[in-house]
């Protein structure tokens, strides 16, 4: 709808379809929403709210939110504001926002994507990770996002001085293993914004995301004062290079196995197809492919 109504030039708010979490819910989630998560092909919707209850939704229809149907919630422990699936929904991974306490947990499900319960198996504290603690000042945890295969894990640390935020990059030696992480490095997200015309009009970011193929960053800016919240869309030089490339291992070597494959298969066709003129004109003195 959004697509059509754009290329038609006739863009405005009513195309857009949308849903109330706390309406569908009989009212169980509260009145704002920090994260969402869309899982199994846009069937299962997953909000998060500021209550910190994450409640469960299946989609008739694939990503449309109009068939949106409420399962059930689980209560996280009451200071989540962002959370992430493993890749096969087996494991939650819950981002603490409390001022000077970024941690993440990882909790254990019962099943996939099953938050009937939980089970905590491991939490870390960002500050051994070595982000840094600017004396005098808060900070805190606001968003978390994997790459495509769990080898990579990226957490946004806002500050009480937004020049001071950053994407910190941490490489993990067992993939969805918190546990592993190494902090390869940090992008400084507070200058995307300080680097406007309007030097005044930099907002907060509160919020990230990649494109599936990692090479394209989606930053929401949350205007505290002048000016309209916004999502900002950044083309990367390389998958998840916010630090350096963190591209998926195994769709890397399939790319590469079928590559191979293409050119085995044009080889042999040349070289077969050579064999078989050869055969066809073995009595010509002229080998001449045109026969001149």
């Amino acid at each position: 709808i959004l697509s059509d109504a754009i290329r038609s030039g006739t863009f405005n708010c009513d195309h857009l379809k949308g849903a109330d979490p706390r309406t569908q819910s009989g009212n169980i989630l509260g009145q704002k929403s920090h994260d969402i998560e869309i899982h199994q092909k846009g069937r299962l919707f997953f909000f998060l709210d500021d209550s910190r209850r994450l409640a469960k939704f299946t989609a008739s229809t694939p990503y449309d939110l109009n068939t949106l149907t409420f399962e059930t919630h689980l209560t996280l422990n009451g200071a989540e504001n962002s959370i992430e699936f493993n890749r096969d929904g087996t494991k939650i991974f819950a981002l603490d926002q409390t001022a000077n306490t970024p941690t993440i947990a990882t909790y254990q499900l019962p099943r996939a994507y099953d938050i009937s319960s939980k089970t905590e198996i491991h939490k870390v504290d960002l500050y051994d990770l070595d982000i840094e603690d600017i004396g005098g000042k808060k900070e805190y945890g606001q968003d978390i996002e994997f790459n495509s295969d769990g080898s990579a894990m990226f957490i946004l640390i806002s500050n009480e001085d937004i020049q001071k935020e950053y994407i910190y990059h941490f490489d993990l030696g067992k993939n969805y293993d918190i546990s592993t992480a190494v902090k390869a490095g940090r992008f400084h997200v507070g200058a995307i914004f300080l680097n406007r015309a309007a030097g005044d009009q930099f907002g907060d970011p509160s919020g990230f995301g990649f494109s599936r193929d990692g090479m394209n960053l989606y930053l929401l800016d949350n205007k505290s004062s002048t000016g309209v919240h916004q999502i900002n869309q950044y083309k990367l030089d390389c998958p998840y290079g916010l630090v350096k490339c963190s591209s998926n291992a195994s769709a890397s070597i399939v790319s590469q196995v079928e590559l191979a494959k293409q050119n085995i298969a044009l080889n042999v066709d040349t070289i077969f197809k050579r064999f078989e003129w050869i055969k066809r004109n073995r009595n010509n003195e002229d080998l001449s492919i045109h026969n001149i």
